[in-house]
């Protein structure tokens, strides 16, 4: 023969030819055909009746929780936290009122959580004021706060890193030093 001669196609390929030539025929009937219409039923849809919603939420009082407060779960000896009006102050015009309840440190951040006799804790960062005393530094086992010339050291009633085993933690107020840390006596 003088003209082109195909090549003689195995039986693989002559299927991968002959899937193809259908696959493309029915994309193109796709594409070119014309899209059946769509007509909604025109009946209105019944909607469901409003329900009604329960009686609205109460939390229980404050007092129903009053044996976290006595027995703190994340105290070893689980008892009571103390506040800094348990305690003798001698320094005059110290935040006997103010109870540390807990530190906060992570990116870059610091807060204190501090309370206030019996109302809700508050959250105070450096700078922050509480009762006229400013937090001019927070540590992550006490604060310090300035009023007027005055400066205080105020730790954490338990803060587990200080003791060995088996000891009572440090609990109370301390008062400061010049450099702002605490004594370490």
């Amino acid at each position: 023969m003088n003209g082109l001669a195909l090549p003689r196609l195995g039986r693989g390929p002559a299927l991968l030819l002959a899937l193809s030539l259908v696959l493309t025929v029915d994309l193109l009937y796709q594409l070119l055909a014309p899209a059946p219409q769509f007509h909604p039923d025109p009946t209105p849809i019944a909607l469901a009746p409003a329900t009604t919603t329960g009686p609205a939420f109460t939390p229980p009082p404050p007092a129903n929780f009053a044996e976290l407060d006595e027995r703190p779960i994340f105290s070893p000896e689980r008892k009571p936290l103390q506040s800094l009006t348990d305690f003798n102050v001698s320094e005059a015009g110290a935040p006997s009122n103010i109870t540390l309840v807990g530190i906060i440190m992570g990116a870059g951040q610091q807060i204190a959580i501090l309370k206030t006799g019996p109302g809700p804790a508050q959250n105070v960062s450096v700078g922050g004021e509480i009762d006229g005393w400013q937090v001019t530094r927070i540590e992550s086992s006490y604060i310090v706060l300035h009023q007027d010339s005055t400066g205080q050291d105020v730790k954490l009633p338990l803060h587990f890193g200080d003791h060995a085993a088996g000891q009572p933690a440090t609990q109370g107020p301390q008062t400061g030093t010049a450099d702002g840390g605490p004594n370490r006596q």
